[in-house]
């Protein structure tokens, strides 16, 4: 059997933001480097020592695996031109098993993992980075994986699924992962993170099987947002095989 992480193992050590002035050119790039205190945020301690070990070597980047940008968001604030840059980890491990007669067969599993917020003021300074531990595997792409963006007035959300225990988590503490699965459990969770400083709140919203009573079907793709701090969810009650729209506060 063997196994490979999608074909290269791309390090992403920062964002970059640029302009393009009236004449179509990029008149100003500003590079925005990753900490390596949040880098080294809710992973192993072995990968933490060696994370310290390449920032000492020039030649040897430091950064996140198969970060891949998601959503560029502006302010909401009509006075203040800041803009989010949101990033999460993705990739794919393939695995290709022979059997005795040499027969091959190819699977793979699908990770949705770190979610990385990077705040830019309108000077063009970096404002604050924060890096939101998650955990996701499944068999395909899509699914119950990733997060969805919910716009607040004073906050913005990032709903996805995750394991309760994962509720209150420290920044040495590594995430459980949640594995997409009929006969797994799940909670519908958000990250509220604060425009102005960053500040973080996870939040635990409803079970993905059971609400007040009922058997549900949750699908993250059923999610959406209509109005600030708002979203509404199309959910399949088991009960009595019914689709119902559940709409949620956030605020």
């Amino acid at each position: 059997m063997g196994k490979n992480a999608n074909e290269i193992k791309e390090i992403v050590d920062g964002a970059f933001k640029f302009n393009i002035n009236h004449t179509g050119k990029n008149s100003e790039i500003n590079y925005y480097d990753i900490p390596l205190d949040v880098i080294n945020q809710n992973i192993k301690q072995k990968q933490v020592d060696k994370n310290n070990e390449k920032e000492l070597d020039k030649n040897r980047e430091v950064g996140l695996a198969h970060l891949v940008p998601k959503n560029i968001v502006t302010s909401t604030d009509s006075s203040d031109e800041s803009m989010f840059i949101i990033g999460e980890v993705q990739y794919r491990i393939t695995y290709v098993n022979t059997d005795s007669k040499g027969r091959s067969s190819t699977s793979y599993s699908f990770y949705n993992n770190d979610i990385l917020v990077t705040k830019i003021n309108a000077d063009n300074s970096l404002a604050w980075m924060k890096k939101l531990p998650k955990a996701q595997r499944g068999g395909a792409p899509n699914g119950n994986k990733s997060f969805k963006f919910i716009e607040g007035k004073n906050a913005m959300y990032l709903i996805f699924v995750d394991r309760i225990e994962n509720l209150e988590l420290g920044s040495d503490e590594i995430p459980k992962i949640f594995i997409e699965s009929l006969f797994v459990k799940g909670h519908v969770t958000a990250y509220k993170l604060g425009y102005s400083n960053g500040d973080v709140e996870k939040i635990s919203l409803f079970d993905i099987k059971n609400i007040k009573g009922q058997e549900i079907n949750f699908t993250l793709d059923n999610l959406f947002s209509i109005s600030s701090d708002e979203f509404i969810v199309e959910l399949y009650k088991k009960t009595d095989k019914k689709n119902a729209l559940v709409r949620v506060k956030l605020e």
